[in-house]
């Protein structure tokens, strides 16, 4: 059976010698993966930022990253050169919080080319223990379950299982892209901090991503309740997509269906 160790060990590190760091954090308006995918000092900088003695006495940190179908990819090996000065008024990349108000250490840990070849092509079993986000290499084998020929976005999750975050929109991966792209029908909104809910329909040329698009550049897509909240805080999901013959009073209807269904004109967001 092939393991990550084996990776690192013909790579010339000891296992024993390097920490494995999972990173899975769905709580707040970006995720790791995001953060990875698009801007590598931030999650440089996210590495960094950890609970007292959680990378004490390893010499490289081999990161992975769970994507949004739910794979464990490999993002990178980081050298662990200890306890560092976090830069100034330092905030989460991912959580949004001031280092200084926190309860963490800041690890100065330095990008390297270590099986760079790799990054975003392997993806590993961790095993029954996610909540141990961060182990020792050399006691925790990790079995490879792929190894792909070039970095793939993860494959869309089928409608049932979508749901994001608004300010993921514009960061989607193009295969999800252009499936919410191809398809009309109705969309929720879950206002995270109060609860509420937002029905809405999507019958353009674009489909789902044209109308998501409109409220992620303002947070509010033009609608007169949705202005009035002080967060952007939503949670986008798909409630029912049309046939491609519907025509826009159809699928209107269905949205004033889902509308009284969530009783979202007397207790959400919907004013009509």
């Amino acid at each position: 059976m092939l393991t990550f160790n084996t990776l690192l060990e013909n790579a010339g590190l000891d296992p024993s010698k390097v920490k494995l760091a999972r990173h899975k954090d769905n709580r707040f308006k970006v995720t790791p993966y995001s953060v990875w995918r698009n801007d590598a000092e931030a999650f440089r900088i996210y590495n960094g930022i950890q609970l007292p003695k959680k990378f004490d006495k390893a010499d490289y940190i081999a990161t992975f990253v769970v994507t949004p179908s739910e794979e464990t990819l490999f993002s990178g090996v980081f050298e662990n050169r200890g306890l560092g000065n976090a830069p100034v008024n330092l905030k989460c990349p991912v959580s949004d919080e001031c280092f200084e108000e926190s309860r963490a250490v800041f690890y100065d840990l330095q990008s390297t080319d270590i099986l760079s070849e790799y990054q975003g092509r392997v993806t590993i079993d961790w095993g029954g223990g996610a909540l141990a986000w961060v182990q020792w290499a050399n006691r925790q084998p990790k079995p490879i379950a792929e190894i792909r020929k070039q970095f793939q976005e993860p494959a869309f999750p089928g409608f049932e299982n979508f749901c994001i975050h608004l300010d993921d929109v514009n960061t989607l991966p193009e295969n999800w892209k252009s499936v919410l792209r191809s398809v009309q029908g109705v969309y929720l909104m879950a206002h995270v901090p109060s609860g509420q809910l937002y029905v809405g329909s999507a019958y353009g040329g674009n489909g789902f991503l044209q109308r998501w698009e409109e409220y992620a550049s303002n947070g509010h897509g033009g609608n007169v309740e949705l202005k009035k909240l002080k967060s952007r805080d939503f949670r986008m999901s798909v409630l029912k997509v049309s046939a491609s013959d519907e025509k826009p009073d159809d699928i209107i209807q269905s949205e004033n269906h889902w509308k009284e269904r969530l009783c979202s004109r007397s207790l959400g967001l919907n004013a009509n």
